[in-house]
């Protein structure tokens, strides 16, 4: 939902070439220029899935790049998009709200997952996953009913809930 907010916020700009980059980023023509963290705690509760708390963090490159990423990054003045931060969140909240009401607490989730997919780049396609101990290359096939990428490796489906996202013909500027 939250990447979602954030496609939904920069393409209003009208920048062309949008993906999505599972789990977090948004692309431009290939290269990021917007990563979200998101942190969850259980709630009042105590339970983790009553009413959890989310800390959700969303870092967009306005006027410069960094240069020293393990993908290749872009700002959106590099793409004539001129844009100050207050007048870029305004546009942000007011695609989450939107977003927000199609989740409607889970409900939306299908609706959800399916918009994803139709932004995401590769699906279908070759891809690499950078795990902390292991390296998988297959075919992005989708996402589970949980939002964990499933790739395809040989004759196994493998469902990721955390990892780094490659795909071919995209340099890595390091191999961190």
């Amino acid at each position: 939902m939250t990447a979602l907010s954030v496609h939904d916020a920069v393409e209003g700009l009208g920048v062309q070439s949008l993906a999505l980059k599972w789990p977090n980023d948004l692309l431009i023509d290939g290269a990021k220029v917007s990563g979200i963290l998101i942190e969850s705690a259980p709630g009042p509760t105590g339970h983790p899935s009553a009413d959890p708390l989310l800390a959700i963090g969303i870092g967009v490159n306005i006027t410069a790049a960094p240069d020293d990423t393990p993908y290749p990054a872009t700002c959106l003045i590099g793409h004539g998009v001129s844009i100050t931060p207050l007048d870029l969140l305004a546009r942000l909240a007011t695609a989450f709200q939107a977003r927000a009401a199609q989740w409607n607490r889970g409900a939306g989730f299908e609706t959800i997952r399916n918009d994803w997919l139709a932004r995401a780049r590769g699906v279908g396609g070759p891809i690499t996953i950078r795990l902390h101990d292991e390296v998988i290359e297959g075919e992005f096939v989708s996402l589970d009913a949980d939002g964990a990428l499933e790739i395809r490796a040989g004759d196994t489906l493998r469902k990721i809930s955390a990892g780094d996202v490659f795909f071919p013909n995209t340099p890595s500027r390091n191999s961190a």
